[in-house]
């Protein structure tokens, strides 16, 4: 079975230094990042603004994205706050 975990979030002051890190924790399994979206407070961001050779996810790897390999300025918007959340939905099901 495979199952993708968000296993680090790093926010910064500097929005060039704000990124978040993917686990594909199957042993067998590759995952295809196209159809999910990171949803947080200020609306969503897909990640399939991803280069194509980071919208694979080999079985036992480590994937970090930054905000700007998504286009944004920032994964959320001008910092994540106490009430805050990241969300990772495959818009695909």
């Amino acid at each position: 079975m495979s199952i993708l975990v968000v296993n680090e979030v790093y926010n910064s002051i500097d929005p060039d230094n704000q990124w978040l890190e993917l686990y594909n924790n199957s042993i067998t399994a590759t995952l295809d990042l196209t159809s999910y979206v990171i949803y947080n407070r200020d609306g969503s961001t897909a990640l399939s603004n991803l280069s194509p050779e980071d919208r694979i996810l080999w079985p036992g790897r480590h994937l970090l994205i930054s905000a700007a390999s998504l286009g944004t300025p920032t994964l959320v918007g001008s910092g994540i706050g106490i009430n805050d959340f990241l969300a990772l939905v495959d818009s695909a099901t």
